[in-house]
């Protein structure tokens, strides 16, 4: 196994300094983040109805580590396989009798133990409860959220793999837009030119809306078709298949956009600018919302987040959160116009500095 994360070192410095023992996470994100491995993107969607596989889960100490899942390949710690417990419906502890067997691999009886209990199936907390009754369970809540939040060398490397993947993505949705195309037209495009950047395949969010479907702010593309003179609307989330998510928005018009939308642009524009400015270390994340709607206006729920092992996370820009930014965060700023028959985003990306946001983001963002 190779040498242990810089995530997984700033991870057990967290539960150091939170008094936890231990940690037991079912997300794939935070497994990714945890332990390397990362959920291959053709089986990103487990059925009950169909080939049901339990989920991976990672189960962290101090000084050990194992993950528990069906065939995981992670980069550090040990492999504990379900074996025959992997399929089926079967939700009862001894159908999670894998996590029992990753507690004894790592001396695990006693203790805190934080679960990300929203993740973390009941089977297998009844399983380690019953098993381990001198253990304190606690929910996870935002223990790590410091922790992913800011990213080393390898990880940013990762993030601009994935956000490439962006550029890509909305490189052709540019390219794609003239009067007929619909938003499942847009979107394959997207999807086709995202996996080819990727040389494989690709887990990716899309939401696409034209002309005054674009009110609704977001939503699955369907098969309403762009005319001249409207809008559309592209936000793409994509996972690389390095396990990183990038995130990113375009709003285009379909032939020459009228003076109103270019008004609305430049505001969105310089908006997000303004934001740019004070993503520096120590900044909290209210105050760069501040500046955002001073020359964006209102932002409905928020004007942007962080992201990283999963597409949205910590801190997110909103106008109630004290939340401090930290160096070499990597958040996006998408500042937003929703209404009188139209909707219009933008969405880059950017590193958090002492001088200000670096911009990661490279696709136009014209109207």
């Amino acid at each position: 196994m190779n040498t242990l994360s810089p995530g997984l070192q700033r991870a057990r410095q967290a539960m150091i300094t939170a008094g936890v023992d231990a940690v037991l996470v079912g997300s794939p994100g935070l497994v990714a983040f945890l332990t390397g491995h990362v959920i291959p993107s053709h089986l990103a969607y487990p059925s009950r109805d169909g080939r049901l596989e339990k989920p991976t889960l990672a189960l962290v100490t101090h000084d050990g580590l194992a993950t528990i899942g069906s065939m995981p390949t992670p980069s550090v710690g040990n492999v504990v396989p379900y074996g025959i417990g992997a399929r089926g419906l079967s939700d009862n502890s001894d159908a999670f009798a894998a996590v029992l067997a990753a507690a004894k691999t790592l001396g695990l009886r006693a203790g805190k133990l934080a679960v990300e209990l929203a993740l973390v199936p009941a089977g297998a907390l009844a399983a380690i409860s019953e098993a381990c009754p001198a253990l304190k369970v606690l929910p996870l809540d935002r223990l790590f959220s410091a922790s992913k939040s800011v990213k080393d060398a390898d990880e940013l490397k990762g993030i601009a793999e994935a956000l490439a993947l962006c550029d890509a993505g909305q490189n052709a949705v540019r390219a794609a837009v003239v009067s007929g195309q619909s938003e499942l037209d847009f979107y394959c495009a997207a999807v086709q030119a995202m996996n080819k950047c990727a040389g494989s395949l690709v887990l990716s969010l899309g939401e696409v809306q034209v002309g005054s479907r674009g009110e609704l702010m977001m939503g699955a593309p369907t098969g309403a078709q762009i005319a001249d003179g409207e809008l559309v609307m592209c936000d793409l989330a994509p996972r690389h298949p390095n396990g990183w998510w990038g995130d990113s928005c375009i709003t285009v018009a379909c032939g020459q956009p009228d003076i109103t939308a270019k008004t609305v642009w430049r505001e969105l524009r310089d908006g997000m600018e303004a934001g740019r400015e004070m993503l520096r270390p120590g900044i909290a994340a209210c105050d760069v919302y501040a500046q955002l709607e001073r020359y964006a206006g209102y932002l409905h729920g928020h004007g942007g987040h962080s992201i990283g092992r999963d597409h949205y996370e910590d801190p997110h820009i909103g106008p109630n959160n004290t939340e401090q930014l930290l160096e070499d965060t990597v958040i996006v700023l998408e500042p937003g116009r929703y209404g009188a028959g139209r909707g219009m985003r933008i969405e880059h990306a950017f590193r958090v500095t002492p001088s200000g946001g670096v911009p990661l983001s490279t696709f136009d963002l014209a109207l």
